[in-house]
């Protein structure tokens, strides 16, 4: 059952899903069931999803350059643990996990199942 994180600032929540997919299945989930893999944008958003964790879990950053989330905004802030991402060394998809532990996060190949988190995002009117 997700577990849902109160609204960053009455805009985004994040919702943590126990199942274990591949990074490709949660980001189809996520944008069937709700709008998106987790964008973070800054240090306080980041922190919110690392509370909800409890095992390395995806987000959804991807490798193509390393340059926009699953929803395609752009990436404007980065948390990688030291010498991430190293992408393995080959040519091997490459996506994102964060550490329930210190947040950062790693560059994992994409087929290896984990847990992940959703965004819901609400539009101000």
């Amino acid at each position: 059952m997700p577990f849902l994180c109160p609204p960053e600032n009455g805009i985004s929540k994040y919702i943590l899903v126990k199942s274990q997919m591949s990074w490709y299945q949660a980001k189809n989930y996520c944008r069937s069931n709700y709008t998106d893999l987790a964008s973070v944008r800054n240090t306080s958003e980041n922190s919110n999803i690392k509370s909800l964790v409890s095992k390395d879990t995806w987000i959804g950053l991807y490798r193509n350059f390393w340059s926009s989330w699953s929803d395609q905004t752009p990436v404007t802030f980065t948390n990688w643990n030291q010498s991430q991402p190293d992408n393995n060394g080959n040519t091997v998809a490459s996506c994102t996990a964060i550490s329930p532990y210190t947040g950062r996060w790693w560059d994992v190949q994409c087929y290896m199942k984990r847990y992940f988190i959703c965004q819901s995002v609400f539009k101000n009117f």
